[in-house]
């Protein structure tokens, strides 16, 4: 029996790696890295997906989305709509589940999206400037339960939910108090009954505080966010703030922006740097931290990356991942086999696109995920069982619509056809001539591998 299949995309790497053996055999293996292949994008939510939060827990997907109506030049309403799904194919949606509710001006993201591992899926919704509205689903976005919880003060942002490592909650909100921002937090041991709001950061010289992003690990509760240094020509900072008990009381915050960096041929201290929109997690022990920076001396903020043990000391240097000069906006990081790889949106070919990043061992390696027309925007990973998908915003005049990728780690196998023989009858050829068909793929090939032998199930080297 002939038997082939195609070559799997690493494999080429392993091939590689025999040719050049000798040379390369005092390097690390570190310096070799799995290409990452991706499906073609699959359309998810067609029109009317704005400002979509994604988050996945007891095998499946979730997506939660905002639809605008406007009723004037100032004014509107607005919804909520959900869609899960356990493959990341098939969907199943509950449209405007949630709403209509009112707003002004500037549209913007009023809900922030929390799921359990058991897939309990949990929303939280400002419903007006001193109210949150949560809403709750055990049967994967079907049904909805809803209580309601009062801040007792004027929000600025809208909430920010997360589910901690024991399966309790925390939701952040900004308070604006004249021309102050302050960041307070809430726990909940089921998301329906919730504490009294407290300040989270409490430190004199720290008074325009908001964005924080929260990861729970190993019983410890981590908070990153951003705070206004004030100076003659102020700029935004980073902090770290843990808790050991459950977010009740936390550390004193502690600036993780506080490196200098080569500009211009000199050294420019770390004052000299805006640093915006935390996103961090968690990998081997180590906060992998993504976020905007830009040099006060320069328009357009570039996305960095940096590492820190659990304390928040520095591992390494801080690298600036993003290249040229372009706008780079709404870092995300994530863990791909083990490994964190990054997103963010730029306007490297004028419209704004979804960039993925991955470390080769050398460098960042960069890749325009969405290439379509309009604006592709707010890119989000999802980390799954088994894989990873990445949804962003497609914004193409007044259509909205949001689109996935997931990576591509399988082939089709090849259908071989005999030539000069008859399958499954006995020949006494001493040369067998077949063909074989190249699957549809859309990361391409690398090439084949075949045996030839009396095993029907056998697998070719």
């Amino acid at each position: 029996m002939i038997s082939c299949r195609p070559i799997s995309r690493n494999s080429r790497h392993y091939y590689f790696f025999s040719l050049v053996l000798l040379f390369f055999l005092f390097i690390p293996v570190s310096l070799f890295s799995t290409d990452i292949f991706w499906y073609n994008q699959r359309i998810v939510i067609p029109a009317n997906g704005r400002f979509h939060t994604t988050a996945y827990g007891g095998g499946n997907t979730v997506i939660v989305w905002h639809e605008f109506v406007r009723q004037d030049a100032n004014r509107g309403v607005v919804f909520l709509s959900i869609a899960t799904s356990s493959d990341g194919v098939e969907w199943f949606r509950n449209d405007r589940f949630a709403g209509p509710f009112d707003y002004a001006g500037d549209e913007v993201s009023i809900c922030s999206l929390a799921v359990k591992d058991n897939g309990e899926i949990y929303i939280a919704v400002s419903i007006n400037h001193d109210t949150i509205r949560i809403y709750s689903s055990a049967d994967n976005g079907r049904t909805f339960a809803q209580v309601t919880h009062q801040t007792g003060f004027s929000m600025a942002v809208g909430p920010r939910l997360f589910v901690k490592e024991d399966g309790t909650f925390i939701m952040f909100v900004t308070h604006e108090a004249g021309n102050n921002l302050s960041i307070f937090y809430s726990l909940s041991s089921n998301g329906t009954i919730w504490g009294g709001f407290s300040e989270l950061v409490t430190e004199s010289g720290l008074s325009l505080n908001f964005l924080p992003h929260f990861v729970s690990r190993n019983g410890v509760e981590y908070v990153i966010f951003q705070s206004l240094l004030i100076q003659r020509v102020s700029t935004y900072q980073l902090y770290l703030k843990r808790s050991r008990n459950g977010g009740r009381t936390w550390s004193t915050s502690r600036r993780i922006t506080d490196f200098t960096e080569t500009y211009m041929g000199g050294v420019a201290g770390p004052n000299n740097f805006d640093n915006q929109r935390p996103n961090f997690t968690i990998i081997n022990n180590r906060i992998n931290l993504t976020w905007e920076r830009r040099n006060i001396n320069e328009p357009n903020p570039q996305i960095y990356f940096a590492r820190f043990d659990l304390d928040g000391n520095r591992i390494g240097d801080a690298e600036r991942v993003s290249r040229g000069t372009r706008s780079c906006y709404f870092p995300r990081v994530a863990s791909f086999m083990g490994e964190p790889v990054l997103t963010w949106f730029d306007n490297r070919l004028g419209d704004f696109n979804i960039i993925f990043a991955n470390h080769t061992g050398i460098q960042w390696q960069e890749r325009n995920l969405s290439g379509a027309p309009g604006n592709s925007t707010f890119g989000q990973m999802v980390e799954t069982d088994d894989t990873m998908y990445i949804f962003w915003e497609n914004r193409t005049g007044a259509t909205s619509r949001i689109v996935m990728v997931a990576p591509d780690t399988s082939v089709d196998t090849p259908t071989v056809t005999p030539v000069n023989f008859i399958a499954n009858a006995r020949t006494s050829l001493d040369r067998y001539v077949f063909s074989w068909n190249l699957p549809d793929d859309p990361s391409g090939i690398a090439g084949f591998s075949y045996s030839v032998g009396r095993e029907r199930r056998g697998v070719p080297p």
